[in-house]
């Protein structure tokens, strides 16, 4: 890296920049898929006069909470069904992990590459993608299994087909 940006990036603070450093809450980090879509909805109907293209949008909005909300009513797991997926993805890569309980909620874990400090009470880990998504990443899956706990307590409630 040049030295003079690594310089300034250093200067301005690591949280400005660092999504697992952000002190506040990202909701997700995959905002840009959603931006690119509603751009995409949208490209032909800017041309329309302003009322037309507001009813456009409102339509278009409507259209896709609805379907959610058909999709949400068939579901019957606690989570949606691709978080549900992810939760069970990032459970079956900490199998290969090792636990080692530090007190009753916090955990070491260790795996191939990385060493990563866990706790359940405040649900973080210093490899920080716990925090940052709201759901278990494959370290404190494999501490809240080792623990006894149930992994979908630690999912962020903005998760949950009930929100």
């Amino acid at each position: 890296m040049d030295p003079p940006i690594a310089s300034y990036l250093e200067g301005i603070g690591f949280d400005k920049w660092s999504r697992p450093l952000f002190p506040g809450k990202r909701y997700n980090i995959m905002t840009g898929k959603y931006v690119e879509s509603f751009n995409n909805k949208t490209k032909d109907a800017r041309t329309f006069p302003v009322t037309i293209f507001l009813e456009f949008i409102w339509f278009t909005l409507q259209s896709w909470f609805s379907e959610r909300r058909n999709v949400t009513e068939k579901t019957t797991t606690k989570l949606s069904t691709l978080l549900d997926a992810d939760v069970s993805n990032n459970a079956d890569k900490g199998r290969f992990m090792n636990v080692y309980a530090l007190d009753r909620f916090e955990f070491r874990v260790t795996g191939v590459d990385d060493d990563v400090e866990v706790d359940l009470m405040t649900k973080s880990c210093s490899f920080g993608v716990f925090q940052l998504i709201g759901i278990p990443c494959p370290h404190a899956a494999t501490a809240t299994i080792e623990r006894g706990v149930n992994l979908y307590s630690l999912c962020s409630p903005f998760y949950t087909i009930e929100s």
